[in-house]
């Protein structure tokens, strides 16, 4: 059984939206080796004992990046970097060629709004 212990809302330049209490989020730049090069991205520092270990379920939803309109579809993934008992990273990539371009996709770490929950097993 899974249930949510943690939730919140981050904005583009990592204050935070809605949380629940204790969550802090900073700017890192680098955030470390996510996908085997260097970002700039975000670090969630988790309050003392919300999980016992790095044993937890994250799930993260980013916002379309600068979206103009259907001829610049743009989308968003985001990656989670080292994780343990104290917080996580994350690096959101944006690409701004995702349907309008048949070239090679241009990913780049990008700076946007995001959401996260942290599901601990029972």
């Amino acid at each position: 059984m899974y249930s949510a212990i943690a939730m919140g809302k981050v904005n583009r330049d990592g204050s935070i939206l809605t949380a629940t209490p204790g969550i802090r989020v900073t700017v890192e730049d680098p955030v470390g080796d996510i996908m085997g090069s260097i970002q700039v991205g975000y670090r969630v520092h988790l309050p003392e004992r919300l999980v016992k270990d790095s044993n937890y379920i994250i799930q993260l939803t980013p916002e379309n990046y600068g979206e103009d309109g259907p001829d610049h579809g743009e989308c968003s993934i985001a990656a989670l970097g080292p994780i343990d008992k104290t917080g996580f990273n994350v690096v959101v990539w944006g690409d701004r060629r995702q349907l309008i371009d048949p070239g090679p996709p241009t990913m780049v770490p990008v700076q946007t709004r995001w959401f996260f929950v942290l599901y601990e097993i029972c």
